[in-house]
């Protein structure tokens, strides 16, 4: 999958995450705050994402994952949120060859790994709360005729999910002082973070 130095303009960009499809499903994963909790750092969220992509790519392609180096292949961007601090959304093609088989299917994995992510207390040196609820997680499926699937570039078209994850950068992010990206490819550790204009889209 080819990496970007940012900033590089909306189309190519889109175009970068189409290429890299057909993709398959589309996740949210948003985080619980809890009444009296505070939301979770950047850092966290990061970590827990990556997490669940661990447990994913356990589940899909065994626990040799990493060694073999099959793991689920995408995008993924950070998005802000109003409440719980960032949440993901990804896109994530279906490798029939790699995939080692079809039960429990994807939304069951995915639903299950993310029930299984809890925020770690470090004074206690403990897991304290469930970050996630299935009824804010989500899973779609993408026909092969949607947008993000079809070749080009559809400027304001918010039903090409391309587009959908791009319009995230128009907001900086930053990560102890240092601007990052927002959209990246996935990899065998989930996202890697890279700071804004040597990675990522």
């Amino acid at each position: 999958m080819t990496t970007y130095t940012a900033p590089i303009s909306k189309e190519e960009a889109t175009l970068a995450i189409k290429a890299a499809g057909p993709f398959t499903y589309f996740i949210t994963l948003p985080f619980l705050k809890p009444k009296g909790r505070s939301c979770l750092s950047l850092n966290e969220g990061i970590d827990q994402f990556n997490a669940l992509c661990h447990l994913m790519n356990q589940k899909l392609y065994g626990r040799k994952y990493m060694k073999q180096g099959h793991f689920m292949q995408g995008y993924a961007c950070i998005e802000d949120h109003a409440v719980a601090g960032e949440h993901f959304h990804a896109l994530i093609k279906r490798d029939e060859a790699q995939f080692m088989k079809d039960y429990p299917n994807f939304r069951e994995i995915f639903y299950q790994s993310a029930s299984k992510l809890r925020r770690y207390n470090p004074i206690k040196q403990t897991h304290c709360y469930n970050l996630t609820q299935p009824d804010h997680l989500d899973v779609q499926y993408l026909p092969k005729h949607l947008l993000v699937n079809q070749p080009g570039y559809y400027p304001n078209r918010y039903d090409d999910l391309a587009t959908y994850l791009i319009k995230q950068r128009k907001k900086p992010l930053y990560l102890r002082r240092n601007r990052i990206c927002r959209i990246y490819p996935l990899s065998v550790n989930g996202i890697d973070i890279c700071d804004y204009g040597t990675g990522g889209l």
